[in-house]
């Protein structure tokens, strides 16, 4: 009868037990997805001029100013009353930005000139740009004498390309955001000349394809979420170019629009 009892109450205590680590562990569990939900957490200024600014409030002045820290460590300072409300969200996946930029500009290499062009990419939560970009150079155009009469040369460059870059969180300046984006990438050029003569019927055109490495930075003014303005500059350096005719520096406007 002893041992009987005996079992039962090892069997009682290893229940007890079996529930006291199930109620531990479900507790352990709870508190794990508290402190993941606090930590995704966030703080959002929404501006009253449309942007939104997310981030870490380090610092807040009532009446006066808030101090806010980007994920990448950047910190930006608004005066409140820029500011026309402040909440925390819980940060979920956000999706890719959409960005469109229209270029207008100038080359200032001989031969590039006048261009326009457009980007189309895509910018992460985390601020990585992916894109491709298409650019038109008007060029040059020159008449020289010769035998037959005048020939006319007309040069102008085609550039296709993919880039990548790198959005840093914006700063403020004023009553207004910036930010910058330093980009690389690959281009493929098509460098075209085209001679043409009253005495010929046909024009000849030569072309000729090279790739090159674009280093460049776009300079951007910020109004709001869905609208920027500012400078893109690169300096093209095209690959197998050993006597500089084809490296170039460019400077366009840049409107962009994100969806």
């Amino acid at each position: 009868m002893l041992k009987v009892l005996s079992l039962c109450l090892c069997i009682a205590l290893g229940c007890g037990a079996c529930a006291s680590m199930q109620w531990d562990t479900s507790q352990e569990k709870e508190k794990q997805e508290l402190v993941r939900k606090q930590s995704q957490q966030r703080d959002v200024l929404y501006l009253k001029n449309g942007s939104i600014i997310k981030g870490t409030v380090t610092e807040l002045i009532a009446d006066s100013t808030v101090k806010i820290q980007s994920a990448d460590t950047n910190v930006s300072v608004f005066n409140m009353s820029d500011v026309q409300k402040m909440v925390k969200e819980t940060g979920g996946d956000e999706p890719v930005k959409t960005v469109i930029s229209v270029l207008l500009g100038y080359g200032v290499t001989e031969g590039y000139n006048s261009g326009f062009g457009v980007k189309i990419g895509g910018i992460s939560p985390e601020g990585l740009y992916l894109g491709g970009t298409f650019v038109y150079h008007l060029g040059t155009s020159q008449t020289v004498s010769s035998y037959y009469g005048p020939v006319t040369a007309t040069s102008n460059v085609y550039l296709f390309g993919v880039e990548v870059g790198y959005d840093s969180f914006p700063k403020r300046i004023s009553k207004t955001i910036a930010g910058i984006r330093p980009y690389t990438g690959v281009h493929f050029g098509i460098y075209q000349v085209t001679a043409t003569s009253s005495y010929v019927i046909k024009p000849a055109t030569v072309s000729e394809t090279r790739i090159g490495v674009p280093v460049g930075v776009v300079l951007q003014i910020i109004p709001n979420n869905n609208f920027a303005v500012g400078i893109d500059t690169r300096y093209l350096f095209v690959i197998g170019d050993d006597r500089g005719e084809f490296n170039s520096l460019s400077i366009f406007a840049s409107l962009s629009f994100v969806f």
